[in-house]
């Protein structure tokens, strides 16, 4: 019973010892940490190791995590007390999914994929091979895609740069317009002319969409505005028109005209009209009080 107490303490300060010595300068004293964190099955540990600086280390810290999961150490832990950790892990292996090396990426999408996002694993579905742009558009991810899209396109190969920023060319928004962008300054002459034909393709297709809009704002706020500027009251005996001149009783057999909608040169006319009438009745006024109007020209 002491012996089980003692060994299980010396385990406890073996682990805290080699979680430590994840954070020292050499990368080979790491590595070897990462590996015998691997060996006594401690993920929580484990997990700062999965951002490591070394490529070699992060390689062993992923393909351990992707065994314990395999092997229900993460399970195990989350149900003596760690509930954070599964969440935790997938916080942590996202971002390496824009690894500059394409095994660890693939390694990482199939942790994510033990972990409930199989997504991933479709996306990075070759070991040594380039990121299915195609699946990653089927995809629901959304956000998470958009960013995995704008690391993909830093990493090394120009292959997989090329792909990022062809799927991106198919997202219509101002963070692709704004990442291919950039990428029209890649140091890869294909894909510069690949994200130059996108940004080509999107401002044409944002030109059609404003030359649309604008002409269906035009026919139609445009006609509803004609249309209230020349409406005009006519015979009508419904009390919340206009009142007019003539009336008709008012019965079943009484038919309303409503509002009638003239055309805008129509609706000049009348006024011009109305305006030439206003003048002659305003003369023949001062006409008939004795005087002459000054624009009256003399006899």
């Amino acid at each position: 019973m002491y012996l089980y107490k003692d060994c299980t303490i010396y385990v406890y300060q073996a682990v805290d010892g080699l979680a430590g010595a994840l954070k020292d300068s050499d990368p080979a004293l790491r590595l070897a940490a990462a590996q015998a964190l691997v060996r006594l099955e401690a993920p929580r540990r484990l997990l700062p190791a999965v951002a490591d600086a070394d490529s070699a280390v992060r390689g062993v810290a992923v393909e351990g995590m992707l065994a314990l999961t395999l092997g229900g150490a993460v399970v195990a832990a989350a149900a003596c007390g760690d509930m954070g950790l599964p969440l935790a892990l997938v916080g942590a292996l996202r971002p390496l999914l824009a690894d500059p090396q394409r095994r660890l990426r693939h390694t990482a999408a199939r942790a994510l994929a033990a972990h409930g996002e199989p997504e991933w694993l479709e996306v990075f579905d070759k070991p040594d091979g380039p990121p299915c742009g195609a699946a990653l558009v089927a995809s629901a991810l959304g956000v998470l895609a958009m960013e995995l899209l704008v690391g993909l396109l830093t990493v090394p190969q120009p292959e997989d740069r090329k792909v990022a920023a062809s799927t991106l060319g198919l997202r219509l928004d101002r963070g692709a317009a704004a990442a291919l962008r950039v990428a029209a300054r890649d140091p890869n002459a294909e894909v510069r002319a690949a994200t130059v034909a996108l940004l080509l393709l999107l401002a044409t297709c944002y030109l059609l969409l404003a030359i649309f809009v604008s002409t269906l704002l035009y026919y139609l706020l445009g006609a509803r505005a004609v249309a209230l500027l020349t409406r005009r009251a006519t015979r009508c005996n419904l009390g919340s028109h206009r009142p007019c001149r003539h009336r008709r009783p008012v019965g079943p057999s009484a038919s309303c005209r409503g509002v009638r909608r003239l055309s805008a040169g129509r609706t000049i006319r009348r006024a011009v009209r109305g305006a030439r009438t206003t003048t002659r009745r305003q003369r023949a006024r001062a006409r008939r009080r004795g005087w002459r109007p000054l624009s009256a020209p003399d006899d």
